[in-house]
């Protein structure tokens, strides 16, 4: 199987993740959790038998790598920004000059395409940061109920590889209603 089909199987997957965790019915009482994206464990906050309330960080990747991507598509961010609003000023500028007499149409008309691509762009670096988020929340596992961690899968240091299915770090079980 090629690697683009085999990231838009896991991208699928990944799809019906819940609360920036893969997480699925073990049986009747278990879920089990895991990380949404591949990377090396940094650290493991619990062990079986530990109880844990909703929300309780358990697990989390080593975050460098999706830190930096998130840094950096926060920097497009705002250079697309500011470049939308050199574009904004730079349409406001042609306008004026077009009302005057003083600029063709085709010079208006290539000023509101680069005005347009700047949204574009800019839409595009939105976008991007908002995937590199998504990704840097999926490094993490926290507890979706309270319960009782049952048995612990991984270890820091350990590599988790996302591929076909969700790798299995934690099996909780939750707290009896």
């Amino acid at each position: 199987m090629n690697r683009h089909l085999l990231k838009w199987v896991a991208a699928v997957v990944f799809l019906v993740a819940i609360d920036s965790q893969a997480q699925e019915q073990f049986s009747d009482h278990h879920r089990k959790l895991g990380v949404g994206v591949s990377g090396e464990v940094a650290k493991v906050l619990v062990k079986a038998g530990d109880k844990v309330k909703a929300g309780d960080l358990l697990l989390e990747l080593n975050l460098g790598a999706y830190q930096t991507a998130l840094n950096a598509a926060g920097a497009d961010v705002a250079y697309h920004t500011r470049a939308l609003q050199e574009a904004r000023a730079d349409y406001a500028r042609a306008d004026e000059l077009y009302q005057e007499g003083s600029l063709s149409t085709v010079e208006l008309q290539n000023t509101e395409l680069s005005l347009l691509g700047a949204e574009s762009k800019l839409a595009a670096a939105v976008e991007k940061q908002a995937w590199a988020r998504s990704k840097l929340g999926l490094a993490r596992v926290v507890a979706p109920v309270d319960g009782t961690i049952v048995r612990r899968l991984v270890h820091p240091g350990e590599r988790v590889i996302v591929g076909d299915h969700a790798p299995v770090q934690l099996i909780l079980e939750p707290a009896a209603d």
